[in-house]
């Protein structure tokens, strides 16, 4: 499908945490806020074209929030996720929460998505 392009991740970015997931374009990190930072700054910065939450997409692209899930899922779509680690009595933990959990994906993908998008809706008034 268009749109389906992806950026190249720098190594910096790559290498953080626990690598990419085996099934999908999913990289994440766990840590705390120390490591967060670090996170934040690295993805911020070594992305070319700059990257959004991944829950602003929905209405970049103008699409349900189940269809960006799903496109992450299959690996259609990259995303740079961290995770906050929540230090509990025993041994650490991962608080799974949806407020502690941070996923940007690349705006170059975003756009490349949106604008496939917009070009099956104008085909679409096209043909009516």
């Amino acid at each position: 499908m268009a749109g389906d392009a992806y950026i190249k991740v720098p190594k910096s970015v790559s290498r953080m945490g626990e690598g990419r997931d085996e099934d999908n374009r999913i990289y994440r990190v766990f840590g705390g806020l120390e490591e967060f930072r670090g996170w934040y700054k690295a993805v911020t910065g070594k992305i070319d074209g700059g990257v959004i939450p991944m829950t602003w997409v929905p209405n970049y692209v103008g699409v349900s929030r189940a269809a960006v899930y799903k496109r992450v899922k299959e690996g259609r779509l990259t995303a740079f996720a961290f995770e906050v680690e929540v230090k509990g009595l025993l041994r650490r933990v991962f608080d799974e929460t949806a407020k502690n959990q941070y996923v940007l994906v690349p705006m170059e993908e975003v756009g490349r998505w949106a604008r496939a998008m917009d070009q099956r809706r104008e085909a679409r008034e096209r043909r009516k």
